[in-house]
C-alpha cells in the first residue's frame, strides 16, 4: 500500500508541475491536484500506522452441563440399561449438539449414544465405570458430563425377601382341572417375573375352614407359596401379571387368607427351596392369629407364653424347624409355622398330653387360632 501512494503521488506531481501552467486555469488544477494528493498521503500514512479494518465474524458458545447425570447403580443380569440424556446439555447458540460417550471399564459396562438416548450393555465383570458423555457443537465446542456406573450382586435368598401364601378355596360349580389349569397358567407369568425365586403350590390335609384333620374337604382348598427378592419386586408384580389369565384364575376361588410375610426375626434366612421340598413326608402347620382380636392384648405377655409354647414344641421328635412371620401389610397378623417329620406323628402330637395341658392350653386358650390348617402335599 506504501508503494502504490508513492507510485500515484509522483505521478500527480509531474502532471501539475508549476513550470508548465500557462495560465489560471492551470493553477486551479494544479491547486486541486495538489489537495488530492495531501489527501492521498493521509491515507497512506493511516495504513502505515497498522490500522485493522473491523470484522463481521460471530464469537461460539460452547455447549454447558445444565443437570448433570447421577450415578447409577444396577443389579448385574440387566443386559441393558437406557438412560435420557434429554436437558443434561445445553446451547447459547442453539446449536444442534452431538453426543457421544464412553465408558472407563467396558469389562464392566459399555456405552453407546442414539440421539439422545444413552443405552449401556452389561458387561462380564462386577465393578464400577466411570462414563463420559461429551456434547459437541458445530463449531468443535464441547464439554463433558461424567457419572458411575456400578454393578452389584444382590443374593437371591437374604433377609430382604418377601413371601406371600394365599390360602384358596375352589369356588362351588368349579373343577378342580379348571381350578389347576388356570392356576398353572398364573403361575408361569409369575414365576418369567424378574425378582420371583421360588413357587410351592400345596395342597392341606386340614381344609383351614373346619381345622378337621381327619375328615377333611381335600378337593377344595389348596394354598401358594411364593417367595419374592423383596417387597418392591412384589408391589411390582401385580401390574406384570393382569389380564386375562390373571382374572380367569382369580375368578375360580375365594380367599381364605391372603398373606405377605417375613420372618419375625429380621435375621433369619428363609430359602423356601429347601422349607417346602419334594418328595419327602414332612407336613406344615400352619396358625394364623390377628392379635388385635384379643380383649386387653399385652405384647410382653403374648410373647411370653408363645416362647414357653413353642420351647415344647422343640423338645419333640417329630419338629424339624419353626419360623415365626408377621405380615408386612398388617402387623397385626402373625403366623407360625411348624415343620415335622411326617403327618402321622403330628397328629399324634396333637392327643400328647404335653399338649392338652398347661402350659400349651394356656396359650391356645388365650389367643385362639384365627386360620389353621397342615400342609402335606407339595404338588409343584
Amino acid at each position: 500500500m506504501h508503494f502504490l501512494c508513492h507510485l500515484l503521488e509522483q505521478n500527480l506531481l509531474g502532471l501539475f508541475n508549476l513550470n508548465k501552467l500557462k495560465n489560471k486555469l492551470m493553477i486551479k488544477k494544479c491547486i486541486l491536484g495538489m489537495f488530492a494528493i495531501a489527501t492521498l498521503a493521509i491515507a497512506c500514512e493511516d495504513d502505515d500506522n497498522g490500522s485493522t479494518p473491523p470484522t463481521n465474524e460471530e464469537t461460539n458458545s460452547a455447549p454447558v452441563v445444565g443437570n448433570p447425570l447421577s450415578g447409577l447403580t444396577l443389579e448385574r443380569g440387566f443386559t441393558t440399561e437406557t438412560v435420557n440424556l434429554n436437558g443434561v446439555f445445553s446451547d447459547a447458540d442453539d446449536d444442534e449438539l452431538t453426543l457421544t460417550a464412553s465408558s472407563s471399564n467396558t469389562e464392566v459396562a459399555d456405552v453407546a449414544v442414539d440421539g439422545t438416548t444413552l443405552t449401556v450393555t452389561e458387561g462380564t465383570a462386577q465393578g464400577a465405570t466411570e462414563i463420559t458423555v461429551t456434547a459437541t457443537d458445530p463449531s468443535d465446542g464441547s464439554v463433558d458430563d461424567q457419572f458411575t456406573i456400578t454393578t452389584i450382586v444382590i443374593e437371591a435368598v437374604s433377609t430382604d425377601n418377601v413371601f406371600v401364601m394365599p390360602i384358596r378355596k375352589i369356588k362351588p360349580g368349579i373343577s378342580i382341572a379348571d381350578f389347576e389349569a388356570s392356576r398353572d397358567a398364573y403361575v408361569a407369568l409369575l414365576e418369567a417375573e424378574p425378582g420371583t425365586l421360588t413357587d410351592r403350590e400345596m395342597q392341606p390335609f386340614g381344609d383351614f375352614v373346619t381345622f378337621n384333620f381327619f375328615t377333611p374337604d381335600l378337593d377344595s382348598t389348596y394354598v401358594g407359596f411364593t417367595s419374592f427378592q423383596n417387597p418392591t419386586v412384589f408391589g411390582d408384580i401385580g401390574a406384570a401379571t393382569s389380564g386375562d389369565v390373571a382374572n380367569t384364575f382369580f375368578s375360580n376361588f375365594d380367599f381364605i387368607s391372603f398373606l405377605v410375610l417375613k420372618p419375625l426375626n429380621g435375621d433369619e434366612i428363609v430359602d423356601l427351596a429347601d422349607f417346602a421340598n419334594f418328595g419327602t413326608n414332612q407336613v406344615w402347620e400352619v396358625a394364623v392369629r390377628d392379635l388385635s382380636q384379643y380383649d386387653n392384648f399385652e405384647q410382653n405377655a403374648y410373647e411370653t407364653s408363645r416362647d414357653a409354647y413353642l420351647e415344647l414344641l422343640r423338645n419333640q421328635d417329630p419338629w424339624v424347624r419353626e419360623v415365626q412371620w408377621i405380615d408386612i401389610t398388617n402387623p397385626n397378623i402373625v403366623v407360625g409355622m411348624t415343620l415335622y417329620t411326617d403327618q402321622s406323628s403330628y397328629l399324634a402330637l396333637q392327643q400328647d398330653e404335653t399338649f392338652t395341658s398347661d402350659p400349651a392350653q394356656s396359650f391356645i386358650s388365650s389367643y385362639p387360632i384365627n386360620v389353621y390348617g397342615g400342609i402335606h402335599n407339595v404338588l409343584k
